[in-house]
């Protein structure tokens, strides 16, 4: 009898080891489904459905990265909508006006900062002041708005033609109160 109930017991053993390897290639398969399926919910416009999955904790967790990624597409389409009607305000002001990031480069330039520095905004974007136009007018008054400092000042510069610029530099502050860039305004 002790040999027949160490079979059965080690006959339960192998089928509870099978149905435990058999759940655990089951979940892997699905948590892979899933990963595949939350990168395509960051990185496409239109992502396909999450897949349905059996087990209940799971289908919790898609439904939670759909709803993430669902949110995040609205902000980012808002965020969007909000870039492009700030460029079109900005391209109706005469003023010439540069963007600088928290790194001192120019991520935005309207049509009259183009016309006054006689450069086109795409040749801009992402580089320095003074590698936009070579005036150190711009180049001292971007410095001081990163440090912190509202600085005016007026200039002569011969490119593209000579004139006098009136140039205003305001930083930008963060929410946590270090400056985040900061806005040139220019006036011929």
């Amino acid at each position: 009898t002790g040999l027949i109930l160490a079979a059965i017991l080690a006959a339960l053993l192998a089928a509870l080891y099978l149905e435990v390897l058999q759940a655990q290639r089951e979940l892997q398969r699905e948590l892979k489904e899933i990963g595949h399926a939350a990168k395509a919910l960051v990185e496409e416009e239109n992502p396909p459905p999450m897949p349905r999955l059996p087990l209940a904790d799971l289908r919790d967790l898609v439904e939670g990265l759909e709803a993430a990624a669902q949110k995040s597409r609205q902000q980012y389409r808002s965020l969007r909508l909000e870039k492009e009607r700030l460029e079109a305000v900005l391209d109706g002001v005469s003023s010439g006006i540069i963007g600088l990031g928290a790194d001192g480069r120019i991520e935005l330039m309207n049509h009259a900062a183009e016309k006054i520095l006689g450069t086109e905004r795409s040749r801009c974007e992402g580089r320095l002041p003074v590698e936009a136009h070579p005036s150190t007018a711009i180049e001292r008054m971007a410095g001081e708005a990163m440090k912190g400092s509202e600085a005016e000042t007026e200039t002569q510069i011969s490119h593209p033609r000579r004139r006098v610029l009136r140039i205003k530099a305001s930083p930008i502050w963060d929410s946590s109160g270090e400056v985040g860039g900061a806005i040139l305004v220019m006036d011929d």
